[in-house]
């Protein structure tokens, strides 16, 4: 499977399901947001097949991901306009 399709299979079918009820992690503790941050590491990991020698940073750099907290803010920002 070529890459755009295995990010494709990431963001239709694994985002969903770690980003749901993210409107409520303004309040949620560092390390339940790192757990979730592992879990993203983990899973495209294992669907990228990438190697143990690549870093996570330069994974998320190089396709563009954002970090789950980057993520929080952005949604928390888009539902809370005063």
């Amino acid at each position: 499977m070529k890459l755009p399709n295995k990010l494709l299979l990431y963001k239709l079918l694994l985002r969903p399901t770690w980003i749901y009820g993210i409107q409520l992690w303004g309040v949620a503790k560092i390390a339940n947001i790192s757990r979730i941050q592992r879990f993203r590491f983990k899973a495209l990991r294992t669907i990228l097949k990438t190697p143990f020698y690549i870093s996570n940073h330069t994974l998320h750099f190089n396709l563009k991901i954002p970090r789950v907290s980057v993520l929080a803010k952005t949604h928390y920002k888009r539902l809370n306009i005063a």
